[in-house]
């Protein structure tokens, strides 16, 4: 079998679907089937090291973080993106909730590409991945930049350096429930960029109350509440399971900007 890279440059459109069938294609056999039982997933909130890894993640939990992530970008206003704008995916794992906005952007909005697009996650082989992808899926002229920071904000960690366009669209798909992550600082993070900033969050139906502290975190901060939803069956995988999730969508007048900027 080809590595899952060539696979993936081989596909053609290349898309979050295209993304979660290569990596289930390339699930070691002892896992096909019951990809969530790796031992390096942890449910999903371990730092994955391991090609394998990578690929039982996606096949595992791909199409459910898909669809949460897709539903919560229908709500970003088209007005948000009609000018210059950068997108940081935080927690970005092997970039899927970036594949998910521009596959959303190429279906609504042709042409609406952000002109940044930054990559942020603890795990060397997951960034390695998110950096393919996203590359592929934007083209080879876009500008994807990758900082591996563990999100815990620790001494040594880096932070996305203050964009230059106006609008910033964060992405956080399921990681503010993850143990150790400091949501406080990343929610300082997204006011100090100094910018108009649309945060759009997605996660388990049952980590409403993580959500609901980031949210906190953020009006302190001047944010407002776009839209919310929570449903713990909300949908249903083809193999009949249901589940559901949690969305949030703020947006938010950085530091030096007042908040009628996002009037």
């Amino acid at each position: 079998m080809r590595s899952y890279a060539d696979a993936v440059k081989s596909i053609v459109p290349f898309n979050t679907e295209a993304m979660i069938a290569a990596a289930t294609a390339h699930v070691p056999s002892g896992y096909r089937g019951c990809a969530w039982m790796h031992p390096e997933l942890d449910h999903g909130k371990a730092i994955l090291r391991s090609e394998e890894a990578l690929n039982c993640y996606l096949a595992a939990y791909g199409t459910m973080h898909e669809v949460k992530m897709v539903n919560a970008l229908k709500n970003l206003p088209g007005s948000a993106l009609t000018g210059e704008y950068d997108v940081v995916d935080w927690g970005c794992g092997q970039g899927l909730a970036s594949m998910c906005l521009l596959d959303v952007l190429e279906t609504g909005c042709p042409g609406r590409m952000p002109r940044k697009i930054t990559l942020v996650d603890a795990s060397e082989v997951a960034l390695a991945r998110a950096r393919l992808h996203v590359s592929l899926k934007a083209g080879r002229n876009a500008d994807v930049r990758c900082i591996r920071a563990s999100l815990s904000f620790g001494s040594g960690d880096a932070r996305p350096a203050a964009p230059a366009s106006r609008v910033v669209v964060h992405l956080l798909s399921n990681i503010i429930d993850v143990p150790g992550i400091d949501t406080a600082s990343i929610a300082g993070s997204i006011f100090a960029s100094g910018r108009e900033n649309y945060v759009v969050c997605a996660g388990h139906a049952n980590t409403m109350e993580a959500a609901d502290t980031f949210c906190r975190h953020l009006r302190r901060l001047g944010a407002s509440v776009m839209y919310e939803y929570n449903e713990p069956f909300a949908w249903q995988l083809p193999n009949g399971k249901e589940f559901g999730g949690d969305l949030r969508l703020l947006r938010c007048a950085g530091a030096g900007r007042s908040t009628a900027c996002c009037a």
